[in-house]
């Protein structure tokens, strides 16, 4: 007589496997939730870079 498997459903897991894939599902999404900010971050360094560049390239009149 088969196992579980032959019949369409799954051994059921080990309670270390199940702590180390929620342990990486957490630090994934706390990555996506630093994106964000790193993009915004270098963004504004971007427009301050160009802001400074143009204000000390233009002569006073």
């Amino acid at each position: 007589m088969g196992g579980c498997e032959s019949r369409g459903m799954t051994v059921p897991r080990m309670k270390e496997e199940e702590e180390e894939e929620e342990t990486q599902e957490r630090t994934q999404r706390k990555n996506e939730k630093k994106e964000p900010g790193r993009k915004l971050m270098w963004e504004i360094k971007i427009v301050k870079t160009v802001a400074i560049n143009f204000l000390t390239s233009t002569e006073p009149s």
